[in-house]
């Protein structure tokens, strides 16, 4: 598998659906995990996360029996469990799993490859959700490193990495925003979290979580500040998004 294939296929659903469809034997094993994924990416777009939960622990269970610990497959459903830990704000336990799925894919995969900074800036984010936000700082210039490397070296890729890059540079800036807020420099922090504002909103799509997170940082920073219009006006943002 090139790197540019490799790459474009870091989207969680494209990379499996393809997997099964190329690779998996018609035994009951590899059916059942095939439906516990399915039903995981189903619960998990309708906000089920008990249930996307526990067809998560069943997909990885059956991948870590079919395929061992260190398989793309085994990464990519313990990255998937990591993100329904997020989204409940279990941080710490997506913390470990990110942590576990990054060190399968270093082994497996190229260091310099974007599925790997795919899962460092996973684990930054949720290192910067418990309040650790130098070591997440460290982390994101890892993956904006990886990204560097990659846009340099794939001309034929360019565009798919470099909304990628765009997004991971994004979250870089609200860690360092929040941590800009933490040593009171407020008017640095400002301007980070109003250009990482601006490529949420372009890049995330419907999935507003990250957004809302971010405008909530900004929000506080402001009331620190006795910018008190000014946050109003973040919290009537945060009221729209959540509306749709």
């Amino acid at each position: 598998m090139n790197f540019i294939f490799k790459f474009k296929t870091t989207n969680i659903l494209k990379f499996l659906i393809l997997f099964f469809l190329i690779n998996f034997n018609a035994n009951s094993q590899s059916t059942n995990l095939k439906k516990y994924f399915s039903n995981t990416s189903k619960y998990y777009k309708e906000k089920n996360y008990t249930k996307a939960s526990k067809s998560a622990d069943m997909a990885i269970e059956l991948s870590l029996i079919e395929f061992g610990a260190n398989h793309q497959v085994t990464a990519t459903l313990l990255e998937n469990k990591g993100r329904i830990y997020t989204m409940i704000n279990k941080h710490f336990e997506a913390e470990k799993l990110f942590s576990k799925v990054a060190s399968i894919r270093k082994k497996i995969l190229d260091e310099r490859d974007p599925i790997y900074a795919e899962s460092l800036d996973h684990l930054a984010r949720s290192i910067r959700s418990q309040g650790r936000l130098e070591e997440a700082i460290e982390i994101h210039d890892k993956v904006l490193s990886i990204m560097t490397y990659a846009i340099a070296n794939n001309p034929h890729a360019i565009n798919n990495i470099t909304r990628q890059a765009s997004l991971y540079r994004a979250r870089a800036m609200h860690t360092k925003a929040y941590l800009l807020t933490k040593r009171k420099n407020y008017r640095d922090a400002y301007g980070l979290y109003k250009s990482a504002t601006v490529i949420y909103e372009r890049a995330l799509g419907k999935n507003k979580h990250e957004l809302i997170e971010l405008l909530e940082n900004y929000k506080d920073t402001l009331l620190i500040n006795n910018k008190d219009e000014e946050a109003k006006n973040i919290v009537n943002k945060i009221k729209k998004i959540q509306s749709f």
